[in-house]
């Protein structure tokens, strides 16, 4: 959890400074607020209100979403802006509200000043979560990127120790080791497992798998899902689940890489196509190929 909250803590820092920056624009302005008013009492006011109601918003939404600095874009993250943009607006109005006259909203009361106060609190929250946020979203890109080159890197030394195994391995694979795709039918194809290369879901109900027959690739259809296809290959650890749409053998790796839009993808001997890896697959696809007891026979 700690180093979860760390770079948070960050995040509202520069929530603090973008008030700062903002009071003393508004400051230096022709504005009618711009006047003596706006104080360094009043700046560093809202610069420790917008601080505090970042992290309030962080510790809220994580007790009730569990929210991740690695899920910016998901509904974690939408919860967790709109409850600062709220907690910030609200702090701001609470400071304009000790010391009516005296900071950045004006407006006598009996004239509707106080509608005035919350509005212009509301704007200046949305303003600064949203200067925040884009800084929490290029920053969680940077990281997410290295999290892919370091899962890259640690695959790819796993793969060529697998493979250096496999050259120093005499024995070859059992080619009688046949799986049937799919008990849908009594014809339902049968598959060597040294001969698969990756599988995917064409849709809800129908499979395509790519194999090898000598040095030839072939692409064949099927009945079924992916559950039915794990199932199929249960036995054998070299077959793993890379993505919600795709299954490889691990043993066809050639190596793990990181595309141009940022997603890692796998290349595989025997084919062109790239297979995507997600990160809800990544921990267990990694494990397996770090795997030092399994040697293909």
């Amino acid at each position: 959890m700690l180093s979860e909250f760390m770079p948070r803590l960050g995040y509202s820092a520069i929530s603090a400074l973008s008030i700062i920056v903002i009071l003393l624009i508004v400051r230096m302005s022709d504005m009618p607020m711009a006047d003596i008013r706006i104080n360094v009492v009043t700046v560093l006011s809202y610069a420790v209100a917008a601080m505090v109601s970042h992290v309030a918003a962080d510790i809220v939404s994580y007790i009730v979403v569990g929210f991740s600095t690695q899920r910016v874009l998901a509904w974690q993250g939408s919860f967790n802006f709109i409850l600062a943009i709220v907690v910030t607006g609200l702090s701001f109005a609470y400071i304009d509200s000790l010391t009516p006259g005296n900071t950045i909203v004006v407006g006598n009361v009996d004239d509707g000043g106080i509608v005035q106060m919350w509005i212009i609190a509301l704007v200046l929250a949305c303003v600064v979560a949203a200067i925040t946020a884009s800084f929490e979203r290029s920053s969680g890109k940077r990281r997410r990127l290295a999290e892919i080159d370091n899962w890259c890197a640690s695959a790819n030394q796993s793969i060529s120790c697998r493979n250096l195994k496999r050259k120093s391995n005499s024995r070859e694979i059992f080619m009688d080791q046949f799986v049937r795709l799919s008990d849908n039918s009594e014809h339902s194809p049968e598959l060597a497992v040294c001969d698969m290369v990756y599988a995917h879901r064409i849709d809800s109900g129908r499979m395509s798998i790519s194999y090898c027959v000598g040095n030839k690739t072939c692409r064949m259809a099927f009945d079924g899902t992916i559950p039915e296809l794990m199932h199929a290959f249960e036995r054998y650890k070299q077959v793993a689940q890379c993505h919600k749409d795709y299954v490889v053998n691990i043993d066809r790796i050639v190596c793990a890489k990181r595309d141009d839009d940022g997603h890692c993808v796998l290349r595989l001997r025997g084919t062109k196509h790239v297979i995507p890896v997600a990160e809800r697959y990544s921990g267990d696809l990694y494990r397996l190929l770090a795997d030092e007891n399994h040697v293909p026979l």
